[in-house]
């Protein structure tokens, strides 16, 4: 408590303790094999999907209308463990664009399969 004239006494001094955590000491976060959001989305005329691998895997990712047809097939492959993006122009296996629309994206390995909405809007 102050003191008349703005001094202060001993007792009045205030001690923080903060229990911080080094980087040492924290844990690295475990990569997981994940399908991320399409970014932008809405799109108009691309848009790019990012997905994680936790361990090297064969990799499918492919684009479906509502309707359950493939549209686009943009990988199939080996992939290594990590992070990944791919770009879809909006355009179909014929090189064709498409309609507006929502549409599905699925990306699919051995052991996970994963699927997330995509909108074009032209």
């Amino acid at each position: 408590m102050p003191v008349c004239g703005g001094a202060s006494r001993a007792s009045d001094t205030i001690t923080i303790h903060w229990n911080g955590v080094s980087n040492q000491e924290s844990p690295v976060p475990q990569l997981t094999t994940a399908l991320n959001a399409n970014y932008p989305n809405p799109f108009n005329p691309s848009t790019s999907i990012a997905f994680s691998l936790a361990e090297s895997a064969r990799v499918k990712l492919n684009i479906y209308n509502l309707k359950g047809q493939k549209v686009k097939s943009l990988l199939s492959s080996d992939m290594a463990s990590g992070t990944h993006s791919i770009t879809w122009n909006g355009d179909d296996d014929s090189g064709r664009g498409v309609s507006s629309g929502i549409y599905l994206i699925r990306m699919d390995t051995p052991r996970q399969s994963f699927t997330r909405k995509a909108m074009l809007m032209k």
